[in-house]
């Protein structure tokens, strides 16, 4: 679904922390999700790999493709009608490969409950993607701004 990452402007009311990107932004929906209405972690995890593909992407202006997570936690549940938002932040370069942090925030838009507009950390995690050209052979990136 990387159409649905066309979200680029920065949300100053829902960023984690000054400085990330937004990558993405979806609301999480029933088929997502377990019988309790707790979306499922590999759905998190996907909407994840696809935010840091999009700021590796930009960043190295090539094709990347992810081939480590790490650090990967899981800090609260995310709830069917969440919008669920990852943002971004290159760690660190180096030849071919770039550390990418994720931050996945959710808000809570759609219920009645108590918690509706509450912004809330949710999952955050570290990829590592590496820049490849069309044959899927490495390519250097570039160095990270001063």
């Amino acid at each position: 679904m990387l159409s649905t990452a066309s979200s680029v402007a920065k949300s100053k009311s829902e960023s984690p922390t000054n400085g990330g990107y937004l990558a993405s932004r979806q609301l999480a929906m029933p088929r997502d999700a377990n019988m309790h209405n707790d979306i499922f972690g590999g759905w998190i995890m996907s909407q994840m790999d696809l935010a840091a593909a999009i700021a590796a992407g930009r960043h190295s202006k090539s094709k990347v493709v992810t081939v480590a997570v790490d650090n990967l936690v899981f800090k609260q549940p995310v709830h069917v009608g969440d919008t669920v938002s990852c943002f971004t932040w290159i760690k660190s370069v180096g030849r071919t490969s770039m550390n990418v942090r994720v931050v996945v925030v959710a808000k809570e838009e759609l219920s009645g409950c108590d918690d509706r507009g509450k912004v809330r950390e949710v999952t955050e995690g570290v990829f590592t993607m590496v820049a490849v050209d069309g044959k899927g052979n490495k390519v250097r990136v570039p160095p990270l701004p001063p």
